[in-house]
């Protein structure tokens, strides 16, 4: 391209050099032109002009930024025949400064190269007219008529015309990464200032997972499958390229390599989940898995040794599968009989190197999947199973409780739950009204009974009214009225916004709690494109607030909060670390709002990530990457900070949070 604009000239004089060298070749002569029309697509226009086969190999080399890679991947094939349009246009090196100097640069160097090592007698001179489509190696063979010099030159050429090009794509990656961050906002920034919080020395700076999306299958026996395998089993197709639970991050084989990376991280807290599908043997009589209790022995004694703090739930949608085949799950008393056994051995197993325990985490959410909106297997519509699962989780909660308490355990037994913080269209009263009411079903229904031990009566209500109907018993509320939990877990994310209904609800469908309000989108919300998710970091403090006002002030933290992304590898830079400024971003304003209802005197007492590492989500698998640390699934899941993972680390370290806000946010 840059040394075509003298073509004109060029090519006669350089193709009249190559017909007189042919004629002295042919009568015995000596051969007396070095530059020729071979000698220019020999040594100055390898893979194309501006000698691009050099750049292709130089991105392969220099950035692992996947649309730079793909670019080089689908060119590499027509500049072997030395065509360089798709290259040219698609890195692209039209109207691009940076790639321009060396695509100049580069065939004045080769082409110095290749005239130096033709005049010293090494590379013999052209003498044959070959196609300008000849591929390299065979053109500088075929041209010299068999001079390996040539071919050697050539070579050495394409390594030179790699190494200039390698400095120039690595500024080429990273400006492209800083011009795409951050991905996730559409809002205008205002006028911004920096803002400076001091992080209490007791605030918990940690990070969060669960057992079946980090361990794996390694080790589990049969008949140990849980809800979420069995689903896997059967609805394979759902999950995104097929990634699962089977393999996850192998944390059971690599966790001592994770929790050394905790520390290295800054993460004080960890908080996991004991497997209860694989942790006993015998669901029925409480007969515990020695192996895998061993494993999770180990795993306390890293942490300890790391100086990690555990917190443990006893269930994170690890409902033994052979439960949900026999009673139908939480569907059945019998469940709950059990959940408390399970409970009592895993408390007697571990309950001297864990004083933070909780019974669920997001009770509410595989029965709203499964029963109530049936878009998970095994896709059944019932809203009576929908509430009985509900209640008896509840009760499970109360009963741990009580017996945790009976035990003498030490520490503190809680909850993880996740409320959606809900906001009204508008101030209309139908609207207020259908906040209020998403907020009694999905919400409301875990929260009082658990921190104020009983249902809120215009829910039951309501239940009765649309003939939803589940068992309970006086006992049962009583057990729940007499053990509300220590602490909650609070997991938040987005804000849920609703208005009232526009549509009548057709008769014939069973009652579901949309009949009382529609989702309702914001017009120029900020948004996690990835997710599709609003960000609105305000939710933490606005139910930090609530649980001030509404619950007594109880103990509780951000048991999660995160920010998943889709196809990171974009952001890595020419060191292969994943500059993730959008996350930062992201977890310093949620954290800025957290720090914010501490000063206006609400009872919390941490910030947790979702996630420490990229894990498995249900269904969106690997697709959306919430982790400091990058699981690489096409390296043998390796692990690697991000740039969140060493700023996660110097917060920890400095305990102050400094950020940059719209004045308008502060």
């Amino acid at each position: 391209m840059a040394t075509r604009w003298w073509k004109p000239i060029r090519e006669p004089l350089l193709l009249g050099a190559i017909m007189v060298n042919m004629t002295a070749f042919e009568q015995g002569k000596e051969i007396p032109n070095i530059i020729t029309m071979p000698f220019w697509d020999v040594y100055m226009s390898i893979g194309g002009s501006g000698i691009t086969l050099g750049l292709l190999f130089a991105v392969m080399i220099a950035t692992k930024r996947k649309e730079m890679r793909e670019i080089s991947k689908l060119s590499l094939g027509p500049s072997f025949f030395n065509i360089n349009e798709p290259v040219i246009f698609g890195m692209p090196i039209m109207l691009n400064p940076i790639l321009a100097i060396p695509f100049i640069i580069t065939p004045l160097v080769t082409g110095t190269i290749g005239y130096f090592a033709t005049s010293i007698g090494f590379a013999g001179k052209a003498v044959v007219m070959v196609p300008w489509t000849t591929p390299p190696i065979i053109n500088a063979w075929l041209s010299t008529a068999g001079s390996m010099g040539a071919v050697v030159t050539q070579l050495i050429c394409i390594v030179v015309a790699t190494l200039i090009y390698l400095p120039f794509v690595k500024v080429a990656a990273r400006r492209a990464e800083q011009a795409e961050q951050p991905v996730y906002t559409e809002c205008m920034r205002c006028a911004m200032s920096q803002v400076s919080l001091e992080i209490p020395s007791d605030f918990i700076l940690g990070a969060a997972a669960s057992a079946w999306q980090t361990e794996g299958w390694s080790g589990k026996k049969p008949g140990q499958d849980s809800y979420l395998d069995l689903w896997y089993r059967h609805d394979r197709h759902v999950w995104h390229n097929g990634y699962g639970p089977s393999v996850a991050t192998d944390f059971i084989n690599r966790y001592r390599e994770d929790v050394a990376l905790m520390k290295q991280s800054g993460v004080s807290h960890y908080r996991t989940s004991i497997n209860w599908s694989r942790f006993l043997t015998d669901y029925e009589q409480g007969v515990v898995d020695e192996e895998y209790a061993a494993y999770i022995d180990a795993l306390l004694d890293e942490m300890k040794r790391q100086g990690v703090e555990p917190m443990l739930c006893l269930e994170h949608y690890e409902l033994p599968g052979y439960l949900l085949e026999k009673y139908q799950g939480w569907n059945s008393r019998r469940v709950v009989e059990l959940f408390v056994l399970y409970a009592r051995r895993v408390f007697e197993r571990f309950g001297d190197k864990v004083t933070r325990w909780f019974t669920f985490n997001e009770p509410v959410v595989v029965q709203t999947r499964v029963y109530l909106d049936a878009i998970r297997w095994p896709y059944e519509q019932n809203t009576g199973k929908w509430m009985q699962w509900n209640h008896h989780k509840n009760l499970a909660t109360a009963s741990v409780v009580q017996l945790f308490r009976q035990m003498g355990c030490a520490g503190s037994i809680g909850v993880i739950l996740n409320p959606e913080v809900t906001y009204p269209r508008s101030s209309a009263p139908h609207d207020q009204r259908a906040a209020e009411l998403y907020d009694l079903f999905y919400n409301r229904v875990f929260l009082d009974p658990a921190i104020k031990g009983e249902y809120p009566a215009e829910l039951l209500t309501l239940l009765n009214q649309h003939g939803v109907h589940f068992a309970w018993t006086p006992e049962d509320m009583a057990l729940i009225r007499d053990n509300t939990v220590d602490e909650v877990g609070i997991n938040l994310y987005y804000p849920h916004r609703v208005k009232a209904p526009s549509r009548q609800w057709h008769s014939a469908t069973p009652f579901h709690p949309a009949m009382y309000y529609e989702h309702f989108e914001l017009p120029g919300r900020r948004m996690n494109k990835s997710r599709g998710w609003e960000i609105l970091p305000k939710i933490v403090y606005d139910m930090g607030l609530r649980m001030r006002d509404e619950y007594g002030n109880i103990a509780w933290f951000v048991a999660e909060n995160g920010m998943g992304i889709e196809n990171e590898a974009q952001f890595k830079n020419a060191d292969g670390e994943i500059q993730d400024d959008y996350r930062i971003e992201f977890i310093g304003e949620h954290l800025y709002w957290t720090l914010k209802a501490v000063e206006a005197g609400v009872n919390c007492r941490g910030y947790m990530l979702w996630a420490f590492t990229d894990n498995v989500s249900p269904m969106n698998a690997f697709k959306n990457r919430y982790g400091l640390i990058e699981i690489d699934l096409d390296n043998q899941r390796n692990r690697r900070p991000k740039k969140s993972a060493h700023w996660f680390r110097a917060l920890s370290d400095s305990r102050r949070l400094t950020l940059t806000l719209d004045d308008e946010n502060k």
